[in-house]
């Protein structure tokens, strides 16, 4: 995640992406990491607003899965899940019987535009 620590999308967000951290810390292949984009040189060009969530695949460069939040804050861990076991096969493969349950409050997947 790309972050403005002055944010309160993502002040509102973080909560749930650090519950979504420690859910797959046991998960080799994949780190849930936080970059403060004010205090790091990174190409803003691609981060239009924060928080910004990009995965990066394994074996592939240059080929991260954007997503943005565009309307409001993500509050939910279960969207970040979903999010991961559509898009990640180790989180795919570390939770094969997870049931994600596909209502959630306040908030819907419908925030994540993906964009390559």
């Amino acid at each position: 995640m790309f972050y403005d620590p002055a944010d309160h999308a993502t002040e509102e967000t973080l909560p749930a992406w650090k519950e979504l951290a420690e859910h797959v810390s046991h998960v080799p292949d994949l780190v849930i990491a936080q970059i403060d984009h004010t205090k790091n040189d990174i190409d803003r060009e691609n981060i239009e607003h924060v928080p910004t969530f990009k995965l990066f695949p394994k074996g592939k460069q240059n080929a991260a899965l954007h997503h943005e939040l565009e309307e409001a804050p993500h509050k939910h861990v279960n969207a970040f899940k979903r999010w991961l076991k559509s898009n990640s096969v180790a989180y795919a493969e570390a939770f094969p019987d997870e049931e994600i349950p596909a209502e959630i409050s306040d908030s819907d997947d419908t925030m994540f535009n993906e964009e390559l």
